[in-house]
């Protein structure tokens, strides 16, 4: 037995009060979790509005920008910064366009 159960029996406590117990820490622990899972959720769906086509470096909007109907690019449109980011997969598609001399039609290099 645990020292937890050989604690409550010392107090009077019944296996009927231990088991109830033990069935409101689980409901407990569960509603915890579902709190995290649902907080985790906000968070990013709160940080995706924050920063959705945000620029990474200076924060100014992001415009997309295609490329001989090729690729797709995310250009800050800040002047000063002009970053250019890719999305998962864009890079390459780049650089399979640049293996197959597609390069040379988008950029003209």
């Amino acid at each position: 037995m645990s020292k937890f159960s050989d604690d409550m029996r010392n107090r009077g406590y019944s296996k009927e009060e231990e088991y109830f117990h033990k069935k409101d820490k689980e409901a407990l622990d569960r509603l915890r979790t579902q709190a995290a899972v649902q907080r985790t959720e906000m968070e990013e769906k709160n940080r995706k509005k924050e920063y959705w086509m945000r620029c990474p470096k200076c924060g100014s909007n992001l415009k997309e920008e295609t490329y001989a109907d090729v690729v797709t690019v995310d250009r800050c449109a800040n002047a000063k910064c002009g970053g250019v980011f890719f999305d998962g997969g864009e890079l390459e598609i780049l650089l399979q366009a640049k293996n197959n001399n597609l390069f040379k039609r988008i950029f003209g290099a």
